[in-house]
């Protein structure tokens, strides 16, 4: 596996190369009916929480399980 640094906006993180710009892939929650991506509440308490960690440790955090998870149809 190979690892690059990557800029994001006035931070530099690392980032497993073959995951870069990938996140949409591999979060569950593009796939969920709640998560509403446009409204500043996300339309989740889960992503809130998840999305609050990314931030304050400049991080990002792919959902792949979730026990409030609804399929969109």
């Amino acid at each position: 596996m190979s690892y690059s640094r990557q800029q994001r906006g006035d931070s530099e993180r690392w980032v497993r190369t073959d995951l870069d710009g990938r996140h949409k892939e591999h979060c569950m929650c593009w796939d969920c009916a709640s998560f509403k991506p446009e409204r500043e509440d996300k339309g989740c308490a889960v992503i809130q929480q998840v999305l609050g960690l990314a931030a304050k440790e400049n991080i990002v955090l792919p959902v792949w399980e979730c026990a409030r998870f609804l399929a969109r149809k």
